[in-house]
């Protein structure tokens, strides 16, 4: 972790100037996402714009029109804003998922609200985690454009199991309201959203 991180480089610094010689420090946090994803996680990313037109594509044929209605900004693929970065502190979230590859599942789930947390590292680095219910992944937050941070995450993190590794892109819809857009879900859908609220 970051914490951890930051205490080992401070070790080595003393020991440096004590005539004390320490194993090798760990590396520092990449602060650009294409450092920590898989080219395969890079590319599903690229294709976002293709999940978000198949997913909503499903959804409605599926009969779900009203449902997309009600879920208003949620599902505006236009809606993300400038200054996307989040203020840290605990969220309510909730998922929704539209579509499934090559439409055998359904092709629209709304589940209920659980509760999220944006926490600051001491470099200023963004973690996102899920902190209730059955599933609670959970990542890094790096700048890239100004509508948009990319999550790279995971249940165990990134990289721990990659058949649950994550990658989207979060979006601010208004104040205090975000979304999470994971194109191309490892979980049987086409896209995920999950939506921020205080």
């Amino acid at each position: 972790m970051p914490v951890k991180k930051t205490i080992h480089a401070a070790l080595a610094v003393a020991a440096f100037y004590a005539g004390i010689q320490l194993g090798p420090v760990a590396r520092a946090e990449p602060d650009d996402w294409r450092a920590e994803a898989s080219p395969e996680d890079a590319r599903r990313l690229a294709r976002i714009d293709q999940a978000w037109s198949e997913g909503l594509r499903q959804a409605r044929q599926g009969g779900h029109r009203p449902d997309l209605a009600n879920l208003g900004l949620l599902v505006d693929r236009k809606a993300a804003l400038r200054e996307s970065r989040p203020e840290p502190g605990a969220y309510y979230c909730r998922t929704v998922k539209l579509g499934s590859p090559g439409g055998r599942g359904p092709a629209f789930a709304a589940y209920e609200w659980f509760r999220c947390e944006v926490e600051e590292g001491p470099g200023g680095e963004l973690l996102l985690e899920k902190i209730t219910g059955s599933q609670r992944p959970w990542g890094r937050l790096y700048e890239d454009g100004a509508r948009r941070l990319v999550y790279v995450g995971g249940q165990a993190g990134y990289g721990h199991d990659p058949a649950h590794d994550q990658i989207g892109a979060f979006e601010r819809l208004g104040e205090d309201h975000y979304r999470l857009v994971l194109p191309w879900s490892k979980q049987a859908s086409v896209l995920d959203l999950i939506e921020l609220r205080r």
